[in-house]
């Protein structure tokens, strides 16, 4: 068994302001038909995912077309003047919990990763769970080592506290849950 250790420093709980990506991008949370494909090429081309994963990302697009509000599955895509997905997320509360949410999906095109797409959307999705009442964000990622970006850019993100679950997705393939929480808010002028 594959044990992962990560040393969480406790002053990154508060995330810093983060500039916005590209101005040549558009940014939408309404989904289309035509996004069924663009997700497909996106998490395909993004380079970490299996194939069951990029199946798995655009069935949640289909239960958002299908179902809308009621699938729970919110998305925020950042999109190229061309209208080719540079990036998107998804994201939603999680059932039978109170003011927990999912980050189920982020996900950049190889051309705008180290472009800090991915802190931009998560910075954006992030304060939209925190407007929506959110007083915690999960997000679960693999243990394989080529995922190691991903859980670095989490913890550099204000993600702590992560719990292993070893072999779940398969053999030496754990599942890596991380917390952010909503961050205290204070008042000036005391």
């Amino acid at each position: 068994m594959k044990v992962l250790t990560m040393s969480i420093d406790p002053k990154r709980r508060s995330n810093p302001p983060v500039p916005p990506a590209a101005s040549a991008l558009t940014w939408r949370t309404e989904m289309t038909v035509a996004d069924l494909e663009g997700i497909r090429v996106l998490t395909r081309e993004a380079g970490n995912f299996t194939t069951e994963e990029v199946d798995l990302a655009v069935e949640l697009v289909d239960a958002r077309l299908q179902f809308g509000a009621a699938s729970g599955y919110q998305f925020l895509l950042a999109e190229q003047s061309d209208q080719v997905l540079a990036g998107y997320a998804c994201f939603g509360p999680i059932s039978a919990t109170q003011q927990r949410y999912d980050l189920y999906w982020i996900a950049v095109a190889p051309a705008w990763q180290r472009r800090r797409l991915g802190s931009d959307l998560l910075h954006r999705v992030e304060q939209t769970m925190w407007d929506q009442g959110a007083q915690r964000i999960y997000i679960e990622t693999s243990t394989l080592d080529s995922y190691s970006p991903a859980r670095e850019f989490y913890v550099r993100s204000g993600y702590i506290d992560p719990i292993v679950v070893p072999d779940f997705y398969r053999d030496g393939d754990g599942k890596l849950i991380m917390v952010k929480i909503r961050p205290l808010r204070t008042t000036s002028g005391c």
